[in-house]
């Protein structure tokens, strides 16, 4: 599938996603508990994608289906990392927003 070519090799790779900026309010002045929570939330959903990709990748690898063809497993595979890897560069995206607004709010 050429999804699979569209994700970079490190989001594969556990070690890789361990790396990654993880959104925190500690750089925020205003600890809201409407943004706390939602920052909660999305590491929470952050987490359970990363639990699912992890399943389907086993499941493809070791058992496959029976009612779908290879390629079709590899195509949903290539989807499904597509769509973690935009889940993995939105918490950056969103860590490095919380890293700037502290920046500004202490100047």
């Amino acid at each position: 599938s050429c999804m699979k070519w569209s994700v970079p090799s490190s989001i594969r790779e556990p070690h890789h996603l361990m790396q990654l900026p993880v959104p925190s309010t500690k750089h925020l002045s205003d600890k809201n508990s409407v943004i706390v929570n939602a920052l909660e939330k999305g590491e929470s959903y952050f987490h359970r994608c990363q639990v699912e990709i992890t399943r389907l990748r086993f499941e493809i690898a070791m058992l496959g289906s029976q009612y779908m063809s290879q390629r079709e497993m590899a195509l949903m595979q290539g989807y499904s990392e597509h769509i973690f890897f935009v889940v993995c560069q939105q918490r950056s995206m969103i860590a490095g927003m919380i890293h700037s607004i502290g920046s500004i709010e202490l100047c």
